[in-house]
């Protein structure tokens, strides 16, 4: 084995030397810089991957009380029912509200005692309250008006809700509430009666006839419960 003799080198060895030093430093530093870009390209997908996982879990988190609300309640009788309105299209109602009304309808009709309030309020878009839609449409279908009782000052949910609470306060015939809304609308419905002190309460989901439009709304509620973990106070 060949021993390096210093002593002989000279001034052109010594330079070959250093060039190779420098060299292998230059490769060591490389090789450094290539594990520095792999290790933050693993953390940065790590990153993007614990993020969609953690939404993937609030989402069905979420998701998954309003789709168990979304078949109703076991009980369904009741002395009166709130029906939730919808949007009107001009005088006409929307789908939506027309699925509401025909599960409305069916329900008036195996029910002869039973009273509706049919809450809404008038939008900026539409001609006429939802509240009096409503009531357009069941009274042409053969629904005593005595029956009926318009609430047409509720711009939300919410309101819907509470001002028809004020009116049922009023009577004391009424002892038990159903409330009629689509069916990916019944968790937030009953969540806000629940709010308001109405613990027993029926919950009576309205079938979808546009189906892709009901999954729309769906991811939509859900949405709106995660963001009201995230912003309580709205």
């Amino acid at each position: 084995m060949a021993i390096l003799d210093m002593a002989n080198l000279g001034s052109y060895g010594y330079l070959t030397l250093i060039g190779a030093g420098v060299a292998s430093c230059a490769g060591l530093f490389s090789l450094s810089g290539l594990a520095r870009r792999r290790v933050t390209r693993i953390a940065s997908r790590a990153a993007i991957i614990a993020v969609i996982a953690v939404a993937a879990i609030a989402f069905v988190i979420s998701a998954a009380p309003i789709a168990l609300a979304a078949r109703g309640s076991k009980e369904r009788e009741a002395d009166c029912v709130i029906v939730l309105g919808a949007k009107v299209n001009g005088v006409e109602p929307s789908l939506t509200l027309t699925d509401r009304l025909r599960a409305s309808l069916n329900y008036l009709k195996e029910r002869p005692d039973a009273i509706a309030i049919l809450s809404g309020g008038q939008g900026p878009d539409e001609s006429m309250s939802e509240a009096a839609a409503m009531y357009d449409w069941l009274c042409e279908r053969g629904v005593d008006p005595a029956r009926l009782i318009i609430e047409d000052e509720s711009t939300s949910t919410k309101e819907n809700i509470a001002f028809s609470l004020a009116i049922i306060n009023d009577d004391a015939s009424i002892r038990s509430i159903a409330v009629i809304t689509s069916g990916y609308h019944i968790f937030r419905a009953a969540e806000i009666a629940s709010a308001a002190g109405i613990t027993d309460i029926r919950l009576i989901p309205a079938a979808s006839s546009r189906k892709v439009a009901a999954l729309n709304y769906f991811i939509r509620e859900t949405l709106i419960r995660i963001y009201g973990w995230i912003s309580p106070s709205n």
